[in-house]
């Protein structure tokens, strides 16, 4: 699940602050850097910022400007390494070149994905996968305004496509009710509705579709569900984390607009006390009792934004599929202190893999965890394709 994040920037180190002044860059990109300005005192040494900074340097031409910011990236070792398309031609520099040769030499590619399955039909793309105990089963959402299930062979077939679904978005398993729940983004001169599915998990039966309307250019992205059966549902452009009632359809925002910048990957803890929501640079805390909003803590060498999917494996530890602020996309485990507000430490567990394409969700079975990497191109008839691949690596703990 997406935003274009290197289209929104808030903040970055003292020193690069007066390099921002908006006067500099191209009148398109002044918004950008006053909303910047807003933020600057509060995230002064903080990775996914830096690299954000620099993307919007390098995209006003300010070349020396991005370098000398990814170089500040670079000391804090956090392991992010540079998009090419996210530093328009700065890639082309020799200057960029080695700095990611020096990235690389410093964080060791840490490969152990292994293919689990391919989708066989081209026109299924997904943004998002859940796992089911209850069926021993993954579910992924469609582009095609489908959820496919697959099976322990690795075969896909659909397992509902109702009139009114749009593309699939986040998708999450409610195994104590045997419930699927779809986040429905409206596809171009489409009747589809904007909102949530709820789906019978024994047969695929559409329980009830909630519209779910948002301002212009707001969309539903994500979606976890507590262990009381309350829906939460992260709205990217707002900011804001919905909730709904599905006893009686009630929506309101649980986190309002602003709250969550670029709110993406959402995940509830196993007591449903509390809520973990990614930002474009941060994972909050959300305390669901009380609505309080904390961002996790950590040091300057821990990137905690741009997790696309985000999940609780255990009271004190995280995962995240990281992907817009690093080349090749990456999974990490995050261990959190006993409060679970500040990340201690990042384990990387997949990063620079062959296998990987644009990664984007993932989802927990028992010492598993499956990840979707999008797509796959082959060639077949002059016609390019696009095939979707699950992979899976063991979740051993060092």
């Amino acid at each position: 699940m997406r935003r274009f994040l290197a289209l929104l920037v808030f903040a970055t180190l003292p020193a690069t602050a007066q390099s921002l002044d908006p006067a500099r860059f191209p009148a398109a990109m002044r918004e950008e850097v006053e909303e910047i300005a807003a933020v600057v005192p509060t995230h002064p040494n903080d990775a996914s910022v830096i690299y954000q900074i620099a993307a919007l340097e390098a995209r006003a031409g300010l070349h020396d400007n991005a370098l000398a910011t990814l170089e500040r990236l670079v000391s804090l070792r956090s392991g992010l390494e540079p998009r090419p398309r996210d530093f328009g031609t700065l890639p082309q520099d020799p200057r960029f070149v080695a700095l990611i040769a020096r990235i690389r030499a410093d964080h060791s590619p840490v490969i152990r994905a292994t293919i689990a399955a391919t989708f066989d039909e081209a026109r299924h793309d997904s943004e998002g996968i859940a796992w089911s105990s209850r069926t021993r089963s993954l579910y992924a959402g469609g582009a095609d305004g489908s959820v496919q299930v697959i099976d322990s062979g690795g075969r896909n077939r659909t397992f509902a496509q109702p009139p009114g679904l749009g593309t699939v978005l986040g998708v999450r398993v409610d195994d104590v009710r045997g419930e699927l729940w779809a986040v429905s983004y409206p596809r171009k001169d489409t009747n589809d509705v904007s909102g949530l599915f709820r789906f019978r998990l024994a047969d695929g039966k559409l329980l009830r579709a909630y519209e779910i309307k948002r301002g212009a250019g707001d969309y539903l992205n994500d979606v976890a569900v507590t262990p009381d059966g309350l829906v939460y549902a992260t709205a990217t452009m707002s900011g804001a984390v919905i909730r709904l009632d599905p006893a009686t359809g009630h929506v309101d925002d649980f986190v309002p607009a602003n709250g969550a910048p670029s709110a993406n990957g959402i995940a509830a803890t196993r007591d449903g006390a509390s809520l973990y929501v990614a930002t474009w640079y941060a994972v909050l805390h959300v305390d669901r009792a009380t609505g309080a909003v904390t961002e996790l803590t950590h040091a300057p060498s821990v990137a905690a934004g741009c997790f696309d999917g985000l999940y609780v494996e255990a009271p004190h530890t995280l995962l995240g599929v990281q992907n817009c602020n690093h080349a090749s996309g990456r999974i990490l485990r995050l261990h959190l202190d006993q409060s679970g507000k500040r990340i201690l430490r990042s384990e990387v567990l997949d990063s620079q893999d062959p296998l990987a394409g644009r990664l984007t969700t993932g989802a927990i079975a028992g010492k598993q965890f499956y990840f979707l990497s999008r797509p796959t191109r082959i060639v077949a008839n002059d016609v390019t394709l696009q095939r979707l691949q699950v992979l899976t690596l063991p979740l051993a703990s060092k």
